[in-house]
């Protein structure tokens, strides 16, 4: 049961990290791309690949979804400026 939630958040995170990515490239903002290619080539595996229990898991996917969601508004933020 575990693995499958695991598997379940592991998914939602990559496709956060895809989805800030492809908004960082429509406003060819290339550091933030750069950023989110690093994070979801490296952080996807790692997270994928965690398929037993622990507590941390949660708060670093917390944190990892934080992190996208102010890269995501501070892009906005900068553009509309």
């Amino acid at each position: 049961m575990m693995e499958h939630l695991n598997l379940l958040f592991a998914a939602l995170d990559v496709v956060a990290g895809l989805v800030v990515m492809g908004r960082a490239v429509r406003y060819r903002n290339w550091g933030v791309t750069g950023l989110m290619l690093a994070y979801v080539l490296l952080k996807a595996p790692y997270t994928v690949g965690q398929t037993e229990f622990k507590p941390e898991f949660f708060f670093w996917l917390a944190y990892d979804l934080a992190m996208l969601v102010a890269i995501w508004f501070e892009m906005g933020k900068r553009r509309e400026a």
